[in-house]
């Protein structure tokens, strides 16, 4: 039976995308229950979703908050304390997930629960990035507008479905803006509650975003734990100039959920011109298992 999941979506200040992510959520092919629960907490946004976009079997609910989370791992905590369902599963506001999504999680998790695990994570992910970024496997795809596809190794905590009990008996996420989702799958693998997935059958299903307007984690300079704050900081004050040249809007804001690109249509075309022999795990995956 196909377990009751919550996605949970923390945002701040990234409008232009958050409709693309509802919309990979509106796409998702799950027969079971599922809940999207959005938290954003920039002072100077509501985010609004039309009442006509409404599914009994996949609710969508909008939590604005009246100031800023101190870091983003507290605001993950956050969601993680209102989430209905006790399987969990965590997205970015601005990453695309096919619609065999939430699916493909829940039986990957299924599995790793026979075998005594309380969480499962893919082996891969695709990326979209500037055309000119590292290539992590080969092959790619150059879509027109300078951006290009690739397939990598997946590695983050967005792929994975996880027990809400699991999370809290790991003591939740740290509070850090950066690296609180690494110290979470840390905290999980030492507990042998999750390892290293070695090629995960099957066509991935998480798109991340690291090409587009708003300003991503590894574009802000890193040296250290001490530095975990940066990020954070950086991404409220990039908000903050985009709001002042007019980029960003605030006040009372639609989601209007939609994509701007045939996202499962290039996923697909990059997938079948793969060579599953290039498709290999990361070293520490593998030590991981």
């Amino acid at each position: 039976m196909l377990p009751s999941l919550s996605v949970l979506v923390p945002t701040y200040g990234r409008t232009r995308v958050l409709g693309e992510c509802v919309e990979s959520f509106l796409r998702q092919e799950y027969a079971g229950h599922a809940e999207m629960v959005i938290l954003n907490d920039h002072p100077l946004q509501t985010l609004v979703l039309d009442p006509t976009v409404f599914d009994p079997l996949h609710p969508i609910t909008i939590i604005n908050a009246s100031e800023r989370s101190p870091e983003l791992g507290t605001k993950r905590n956050t969601l993680v304390d209102v989430a209905a369902f006790d399987h969990l599963f965590f997205w970015d506001d601005d990453d695309i997930y096919l619609p065999w999504a939430l699916t493909a999680a829940a039986e990957l998790y299924l599995k790793r629960k026979a075998q005594g695990r309380r969480c499962s994570r893919p082996s891969h992910c695709f990326q979209l990035q500037a055309a000119d970024g590292p290539s992590y496997l080969e092959p790619s795809l150059i879509l027109g507008d300078g951006d290009e596809l690739i397939l990598r190794d997946s590695g983050a905590l967005w792929t994975v479905l996880v027990e809400k009990a699991a999370v809290r008996a790991a003591g939740g996420f740290p509070p850090h803006a950066r690296n609180q989702d690494v110290s979470l799958v840390r905290a999980l693998v030492q507990r042998q509650w999750m390892h290293g997935e070695c090629n995960t059958p099957g066509m991935p299903f998480f798109l991340r975003r690291l090409s587009g307007p708003y300003p991503h984690q590894v574009d802000v300079p890193w040296t250290g734990a001490q530095d975990n704050d940066s990020a954070q900081l950086a991404h409220t004050e990039a908000v903050h100039r985009m709001i002042l040249e007019g980029d960003e809007p605030t006040g009372q804001i639609g989601i209007n959920p939609g994509w701007a690109r045939d996202y499962e249509g290039l996923c697909r075309q990059l997938w079948y011109r793969t060579d599953p022999v290039r498709v290999l795990p990361r070293p520490r995956d593998a030590a991981d298992a």
